[in-house]
């Protein structure tokens, strides 16, 4: 599917698994205040946490795990006005692999990470999850005939 049959060069390809898919909502609560009046240090800055967040899952998924596929697709800020410091922000989190175990590692590294930007910045990140769809194998003999 996508482009990766395509770049193979191949005319058919073969199904080895059906990834499992974990969907979360993640929240940042900080504190909103007036920009011009609120020093970077004394900021709780939802976005800028969000921002770190997603940078570091991003970049985890293709250093450590190259066939976990981490898409943020929707984000919300709030109050969502140029000239205040947003007190919450809110983010899809989709991930996917063909196996548990990679999912599982991945979601407690990142989720570590978290906690810990929760500390340093003195925000609040929750994270809800809404789907957990197990992965599954495609039959092995099935796929040995394609080879």
């Amino acid at each position: 599917q996508g482009s990766i049959l395509e770049e193979s060069g191949r005319q058919i390809g073969i199904v080895t698994d059906i990834v499992g898919q974990r969907r979360f909502t993640v929240m940042v609560k900080g504190e909103s205040n007036h920009a011009g009046t609120t020093p970077m240090n004394a900021r709780k800055d939802a976005v800028a946490v969000s921002a770190l967040c997603i940078s570091y899952l991003t970049n985890k998924a293709k250093a450590a795990y190259p066939l976990l596929t981490a898409t943020v697709g929707r984000f919300e800020a709030k109050p969502n006005v140029p000239n205040v410091i947003s007190g919450e922000a809110v983010f899809s989190l989709d991930l996917r692999h063909h196996h548990d175990a990679v999912l599982d590692q991945y979601c407690d590294d990142i989720f570590a990470y978290f906690t810990e930007l929760a500390g340093e910045w003195n925000v609040q990140i929750t994270v809800e999850q809404t789907t957990d769809a197990k992965p599954v194998r495609m039959d092995r003999d099935l796929i040995q005939l394609s080879k």
